[in-house]
Parts: structure tokens; C-alpha cells; sequence
């Protein structure tokens, strides 16, 4: 059966998304291809975006309610990119990019006029480091899903960067700059907590930006206007290395003429003007740029930065990479102070559990563990209110987070693991009685936090 068969397949972007990540993942290196239709643009539920259809029912088609932008047979090429051979009209490969960015793709579209990547710059990795394991972050559902996403839609747009001539110096330490800041997400490990998940989701986003910016700049530059050498014109002086031959006839024996001034040449003439370097702009740069994780500070990233400005814009100043320095370490190497924790106050207040304490949430995290399922460690709704009922008695407080038959509030229905349910409890506890458990966690049940 194919994958697009009914309008409301399409319509809604949510389920379209799932749909043409299924749709893809059918298409094989080697085969003849399968027929496509491409949408410009396509009014989906919430906004408007090009629409890209493959392994659907011919008799949908009529349904858009649009005339098809083009046609003919997709497929995957020997370098693993798909590949749009229209037959009728024609497929706008940056927007067709940017579409499977969103939806989380892996594999970049190929351009037809760019050459096959030559792997020089493959990644470390495609997958994040996640500690319960990639395909058990899978079955965690919406939680993670979100990041998993935004992450192989990178992975496809980093694969669509096109080539870098060897002469453009800071192009490709842009790109090795990329490539570094990518291989460093996939060594960070992942907790399952919100903030673990929404700090690498931003950094994310951050990269998708860059890397577009890249790929903008590299098509730029490849297109941008070659200086050609000015001819010489009679009475000037030849150029250099060169030996004026003597002139013949009459006109040999003549007095020297003075010479012509020489004609002022524009900066178009010689190579392509560049533009003055804003505030704006560094503030877009900086923010766009990660820098290189347990390596950089701002002085080195300033530094990294000054080598690409300089080849891009008329003038970089003291003063821009001082205002460079300053922002960057503002954004990327100032950590925020957390109070000592050594004062008397700070002491007092420090909430240490009891003995029956820690035992009552022994026995609950025992209890938990007998009624998981599976190496997930999956809890049903029963399981989950008895966890949260349990530790939250345990500690003398009264949440009610939690209903018998609703689960944790938020109507969370689905299995989740331990882990995921010890989170949605934490997110409700005092950050003192957190401090306590997960300092009772730490020694033992190593692995689990509230």
C-alpha cells in the first residue's frame, strides 16, 4: 500500500512529517526511482511550506487543490542524497532542503549542479549520545522527539554543503568549525531531564542557522564575479619583468613624451567590493558561531573569528574585535555564579533526609524496579501513581500531581519509564528536598534523579 493515499495525509503537517520520513526511508541506491510531485507552495494546516510528495496514490494528486510545480521520478544517488529528476517543471533545491530540515531528514538533497561530496568532512557521528540509548529514546515519545528531529534535519543540511574550493581559507574553517561544534553534540551525553534536553536543542537550532549562513556564503563567493588583469595601454608603463622592445623609424630619434597618468582603477575592476562590517552583524556572527568546546576562550575565538571577517568585510578593527571578545564571552564562556556553600546560613538550611526517610524510598524504588517492564524499565499508570504517591509521602509532603486512573497531571496515559517519571515528580518538589533525594540517589540508586 503506499504511504500518501488520503488528503488528510497531507494536510496536516504532524502526520505528514511522519509520512514522508517513512516514505523516504523506502528508497534504495541503485533502483530507477519512484514518481514525485513537488509543490512550491502548499497551504498545510498551520502554514504554508513546499510540499514534496513520493509513494502516493496517483489519484491524490488531483485533490491539492494546486497545479504540481514539477514532476518526474525521485531516487537515491550513489553518494546516499536524494535526487529529483523532473520531467515537467522544476524542483527549488534549497527549499526543498530546508523542507526536509524541518522534518527531520538525514540525507541531504542533491544538487545537480554541485559535485558529489568528495567525504573529506564526514561527520564523527549521526546520533546524539543519549544514556538510555538511541532506540529507547525513540519510545520516550514526544519528550525527546522534538531534539531527535531537529538533530538529523542537521545532519541532512550538513551533508548538502557544497564544495569549498582550497582556496577559500575561511570558508573551510567555517566548515571544519561546523564539523568540530557537530562532533562535540554527539559526544555530549544526554540526560533524560528537560533542561539536559532544551540546552542541546538550542545549540541545535543555533547550528542549523550557521550552517545555512555557510552554504549561502560558499554559493555566494562561487558565483561572485572573477577580476580579470587590465591590458596595457600604449603609453603606459609595462609591467614588470617585461623588457619594452625599441621602437623603429623615425619617430625612435624623437624627445621622450612625459608619460600618461594612469587611469584609476575601481575596486570592481581588481576584485569584489566588500561590505562595511555593522554591529548587527557581529552580534548575528557571534551568536551563530559555537565555539570549540574545552579548546576556545574568547581570546581564541576572537582570534578565529578576525581571520573570516577579515576576508569578508572592508574593515575589522580594534574596536569590532574588541566588541567581538566582549560578546563572546557574555554568550558562550560566562557562567553564572551559584552561591557558596559554605556559609552558616546556607548550612542551616540544608535539608538532609531521615533514615525512615531514605528507607521509604528504598522500598519505593524497589517496588518501581519489580514492576518495570522490559530493559526500558517501563511503568504503567498504576505503577507510576504508586511511585509518585509513595515518594512524595515519603518526604511529608502532599502533591496531588498524581490520579488513579489520569496518571501524572499533564494526562500522561503511556507507559514511561522510571527515569522519566521520576522527572515529572521532581518537577513539583521543593529544590531542597530534590537537593536531599538526589544526594540520597547518588549512593543509592546511582543513575536515577528526581
Amino acid at each position: 500500500m503506499t504511504t500518501f493515499n488520503e488528503l488528510t495525509d497531507v494536510t496536516d503537517f504532524k502526520h505528514y512529517k511522519a509520512a514522508i520520513k517513512s516514505a523516504l526511508g523506502k528508497l534504495r541506491a541503485g533502483s530507477t526511482g519512484v514518481n514525485f510531485v513537488y509543490i512550491e507552495k502548499f497551504g498545510f494546516s498551520d502554514k504554508e511550506r513546499p510540499l514534496v510528495l513520493i509513494d502516493h496514490d496517483p489519484q491524490l494528486v488531483s485533490q491539492l487543490g494546486k497545479k504540481p510545480t514539477a514532476t518526474g521520478k525521485c531516487k537515491v544517488d550513489d553518494a546516499d542524497r536524494i535526487e529529483f529528476a523532473a520531467n515537467v517543471g522544476t524542483v527549488n533545491i534549497d527549499k526543498a532542503q530546508r523542507l526536509f530540515t524541518d522534518v527531520g531528514v538525514p540525507r541531504a538533497v542533491a544538487d545537480p549542479d554541485a559535485p558529489a561530496p568528495t567525504g573529506a568532512k564526514l561527520l564523527e557521528g549521526e546520533t546524539l549520545n543519549m544514556k538510555y540509548g538511541w532506540s529507547e529514546m525513540r519510545t520516550w515519545g514526544d519528550e525527546a522527539a522534538a531534539l531527535i528531529e531537529k538533530f538529523d534535519g542537521l545532519v541532512g543540511l550538513y551533508k548538502s554543503i557544497p564544495e569549498v574550493k582550497p582556496e577559500w581559507k575561511d570558508l573551510d574553517q567555517r566548515h571544519d568549525d561546523v564539523k568540530e561544534a557537530m562532533a562535540e553534540m554527539v559526544r555530549t551525553r544526554i540526560v533524560n531531564t528537560p533542561k539536559a534536553r532544551n540546552d542541546h536543542q538550542a545549540l541545535v537550532e543555533k547550528q542549523i542557522e550557521t550552517v545555512r549562513q555557510l552554504i549561502a556564503d560558499i554559493r555566494k563567493r562561487a558565483t561572485a564575479p572573477v577580476a580579470k588583469p587590465q591590458a596595457s595601454k600604449p603609453g603606459t608603463t609595462p609591467p614588470t619583468g617585461t623588457t619594452k622592445q625599441p621602437e623603429t623609424g623615425p619617430t625612435s630619434q624623437t624627445t621622450p613624451q612625459a608619460p600618461k597618468e594612469q587611469p584609476k582603477v575601481t575596486p570592481t575592476q581588481t576584485e569584489v567590493s566588500k561590505p562595511v562590517l555593522t554591529a548587527k552583524e557581529i552580534q548575528s556572527r557571534v551568536s551563530q558561531t559555537l565555539p570549540v568546546k574545552g579548546k576556545d576562550d574568547a581570546v581564541k575565538y576572537t582570534a578565529r573569528m578576525e581571520r573570516v571577517l577579515k576576508s569578508e568585510f572592508a574593515e575589522v578593527s580594534a574596536s569590532h574585535l574588541k566588541a567581538i571578545e566582549l560578546l563572546a564571552d557574555k554568550t558562550w564562556f560566562t557562567k553564572s555564579e551559584e552561591p557558596e556553600a559554605t556559609t552558616k546560613t546556607e548550612k542551616v538550611e540544608r535539608m538532609t533526609l531521615t533514615d525512615t526517610q531514605k528507607r521509604d524510598i528504598d522500598t519505593a524504588m524497589r517496588t518501581a524496579v519489580a514492576a518495570a517492564n522490559g530493559p526500558a524499565e517501563m511503568l504503567d499508570n498504576k505503577a507510576q501513581v504508586a511511585l509518585g504517591d509513595a515518594l512524595t509521602a515519603a518526604i511529608g509532603g502532599n502533591y496531588p500531581t498524581h490520579s488513579r486512573d489520569g496518571g501524572h497531571k499533564g494526562s500522561f496515559t503511556k507507559d514511561k519509564s522510571i527515569q522519566q517519571q521520576l522527572s515529572n515528580i521532581g518537577a513539583i518538589l521543593n529544590a531542597k528536598v530534590r537537593e536531599a533525594i538526589n544526594e540520597h540517589f547518588a549512593t543509592a540508586w546511582p543513575g536515577y534523579n528526581v
